[in-house]
């Protein structure tokens, strides 16, 4: 069965950074992160090689 979803996704990009009197504009930062982040990639890793190993 066929479904239509009538949906629209609006994505704004963000403003331009506003130049800061006497001074070079600052460095954009780093996302963090989580320690849950990477037990998430090292189990992915981990299904990835006994996927592997399995064929």
């Amino acid at each position: 069965m066929a479904v239509i979803i009538n949906e629209l996704e609006v994505v704004l990009e963000p403003p331009p950074p506003v130049a800061q009197p006497g001074g070079s504009p600052r460095a954009p930062e780093k996302p963090q992160i989580s320690p849950q982040d990477v037990f998430t990639l090292l189990e992915r890793r981990e299904r990835n090689q006994m996927r592997l190993v399995a064929h």
